[in-house]
């Protein structure tokens, strides 16, 4: 609506979802950089060329393109980008940075689920002493934060389904065999992994 475009106009769409797309890839892209050169110390050039493969590589597999994979990206560089600091976590505040950072993921893309789990991993590894309130600070922030965001997108935006289309699909069961043929397999061809 910002920038008048209008749904009729297919092409118009597409251009602004590819725009949008490119950027988060740009942002992810930087990000990524700065994670190789700030927090793990590698040199420049060879952060540089190490970037420059990854982003081969989603260009080759389209992974991002002008979906809302670039969002997810992004919102997984970031998270990244905090917690392999050396300073990180420094507050209660970082820590529930990282809580809004794993909502934000989920809505963008459903396997963004995977995130809190990582996040909580990470902080377990964490050998500090204050790790266990870290923890429960994560937890209290990322449900408070997935409540109110689930009431905000069911009451007051208006999608009321999504409540029920979320418990019908907990209800599938998880299919190992159509998992294997249809999800891990095509990806792991595409990186000429499987014969």
């Amino acid at each position: 609506k910002l920038l008048n475009v209008k749904y009729e106009t297919p092409i118009e769409v597409f251009i602004l979802c590819r725009s949008v797309s490119l950027l988060f890839d740009i942002i992810t892209l930087y990000i990524l950089y700065r994670i190789l050169t700030k927090n793990i110390s590698l040199s420049k050039e060879l952060s540089f060329f190490i970037v420059s493969i990854f982003f081969s590589i989603i260009c080759y597999l389209a992974y991002t393109y002008s979906r809302v994979d670039s969002l997810f990206l992004m919102l997984y560089s970031i998270s990244f980008f905090l917690l392999t600091n050396q300073k990180f976590p420094k507050s209660k505040i970082d820590i529930s940075v990282l809580a809004l950072i794993s909502v934000c993921c989920i809505f963008s893309k459903q396997n963004g689920i995977i995130l809190p789990i990582l996040i909580t991993t990470i902080l377990l590894t964490l050998n500090k002493s204050l790790k266990w309130e870290r923890i429960v600070i994560f937890f209290t922030s990322f449900l408070t934060l997935l409540a109110i965001t689930f009431i905000i997108y069911t009451k007051i935006i208006g999608y009321e389904f999504l409540i029920d289309f979320t418990f019908k699909g907990i209800q599938n069961k998880i299919d190992i065999e159509w998992f294997y043929t249809f999800i891990f397999k095509p990806l792991a061809n595409s990186f000429l992994i499987l014969p």
